[in-house]
């Protein structure tokens, strides 16, 4: 099956699942969005970057850990929707 999700503006730089078996994308339009496997769909849009971003990773709790390329390092918190940890 071949499934696209349409949404970013800008080359997608890092892919990762999360623990909700969810795609996660992180592009140079400076977003990182969720997205539904089964229907392509966007669940979730997090914006506020200041770089674009060259690592991702999903941690057990949900948590969305990104890495900047001008050095920031960036945790969102899904729940909440709001970063808890920006350095």
């Amino acid at each position: 099956m071949t499934r696209s999700f349409i949404g970013h503006e800008d080359f997608v730089r890092c892919l990762t699942l999360n623990s909700q078996k969810q795609l996660v994308s992180a592009s140079d339009d400076k977003t990182v969005r969720v997205w539904d496997l089964q229907t392509g769909e966007e669940v979730d849009q997090i914006t506020g970057f200041t770089d674009y971003i060259y690592g991702l990773a999903c941690k057990k709790n949900g948590n969305i850990v990104t890495g900047l390329r001008d050095g920031v390092l960036k945790v969102y918190e899904p729940i909440q929707k709001k970063f808890i940890v920006d350095i």
